[in-house]
């Protein structure tokens, strides 16, 4: 497995970070991970590592005013933005890869709304998609002052940014990776009022998008049990809604936000190392016959 990242220019206008995790045979599916909010790439390493063992090219890109790429921290302009970073990284994917070659997308927290929105709003088609978490409704936490101010304020000072009021330890109860979090100087706990506006606005209409993504979809939901954060029951609700034919939710009920990274993580990596495992060969079987990397 290797690892290769850096920086590149996107057609958004944008100077964006990307890591990609390349396995050491031939790929057998290509994937995008969304990090979330305050987040960047670096910090799924080991579920890309997994993958990448598993035989999928994957890669994280940082988003705007996150990790390594440039902006302003905490701070996306547009949602046509984030569409537009996802939808350009998925086409340079698939042409990497033979033709056929499985395509998925990827996401946690805020990253799972991305990839939810993006999903439901059909602009690149993809095979199967793992969301980890996802933030379903942003009013939950926001409380009444915040709302109020990106209504009122976020035309006017869309840059100005607020506390996210996000805790490290609501995420996970592993001491030593909550240290290593608070030490970690790109993850930042800010967002502008415009990434909150549209947060907000956006949240408001997954479920309608949910309704519409489709059916041949191989999907995977993760959660925690305990997340306050993005709670798993809400979680739920939506995925209910999602018309896939093939897919499956997995609550591991003591864990909190980020599953991958609370005491007791190995139940989840067991159930996504299940997942990809049971999901990926029959996605692959086309793929195999027309890829001369397989021959």
């Amino acid at each position: 497995m290797q690892v290769v990242s850096g920086h590149y220019d996107s057609v958004a206008g944008l100077r964006v970070w990307r890591r990609e995790h390349i396995p050491a045979g031939p790929p057998r599916a290509a994937a995008l991970f969304v990090h979330g909010l305050g987040d960047h790439g670096e910090r799924h390493e080991e579920h890309l590592d997994l993958l990448a063992d598993c035989g999928v090219l994957s890669a994280a890109i940082d988003l705007p005013g996150h990790g390594r790429s440039l902006g302003r921290r905490g701070h996306i302009d547009r949602l046509e933005t984030v569409q537009t970073l996802i939808g350009e990284e998925l086409q340079r994917l698939r042409g990497l890869l033979p033709a056929g070659t499985p395509l998925g997308l990827m996401g946690h927290s805020m990253g799972g709304f991305f990839v939810l929105h993006f999903l439901g709003s059909r602009l690149v088609p993809v095979d199967f998609a793992w969301v980890s978490s996802p933030l379903v409704n942003a009013r939950a936490r926001a409380g009444r002052l915040k709302i109020a101010a990106a209504r009122l304020l976020g035309r006017v000072c869309p840059e100005l940014t607020l506390r996210s009021g996000v805790r490290t330890e609501e995420c996970k109860r592993d001491l030593e990776r909550i240290e290593a979090t608070r030490r970690d100087p790109l993850v930042h706990r800010e967002i502008s009022l415009r990434l909150g506006g549209i947060l907000l606005h956006e949240s408001s209409r997954l479920e309608g998008l949910a309704a519409r993504i489709p059916e041949s979809l191989k999907l995977l939901m993760t959660h925690g049990g305990e997340d306050r954060i993005c709670p798993a029951a809400e979680a739920r609700r939506l995925f209910d809604r999602i018309p896939a034919r093939q897919k499956e939710f997995l609550l591991f009920p003591e864990l909190l936000h980020e599953p991958f990274n609370d005491i007791g993580r190995e139940e989840f990596y067991a159930g996504l190392a299940g997942w990809i495992g049971a999901t990926l060969p029959v996605l692959g079987r086309g793929a195999e016959k027309m890829s001369p990397m397989a021959a």
